[in-house]
């Protein structure tokens, strides 16, 4: 496996902390389903407030990759699922997102690989 983390969803969690694992010197790949905030982040560039554009290139300069590609998750050791989980109509959380995420996870899955919700 050549990426110590994949982190699926790259919003105002899971971007800050693919930031904090780069910085930690770990192999780091972010996988998020809109391309354009997977552009942005090649381009040095951040969609959240909470990570600046020069984070972005401190973690681009440390090897990050940001993909829409599933199949990075075959790669990694330890797999981080950062995805919404927004109030459903009924009051509880919409989980369409996670079950999304975590059927993603099923079909590239390696044994050995942790997987963290």
């Amino acid at each position: 496996m050549d990426l110590d983390l994949v982190v699926i969803g790259l919003g105002y969690i899971g971007l800050p902390l693919a930031r904090e694992a780069c910085h930690a010197s770990l192999r780091v790949c972010g996988l998020d389903r809109d391309d354009d905030v997977v552009a942005g982040l090649t381009a040095g560039h951040s969609h959240i407030d909470d990570v600046s554009g020069t984070d972005v290139a401190a973690m681009l300069s440390s090897g990050f990759t940001a993909t829409t590609e599933e199949a990075v998750i075959g790669r990694a050791s330890t797999v981080v699922i950062c995805v919404p989980t927004p109030l459903s109509e009924e009051g509880g959380p919409d989980l369409t997102a996670v079950r999304n995420a975590t059927a993603m996870v099923a079909r590239n899955l390696a044994r050995g690989t942790l997987v963290v919700l």
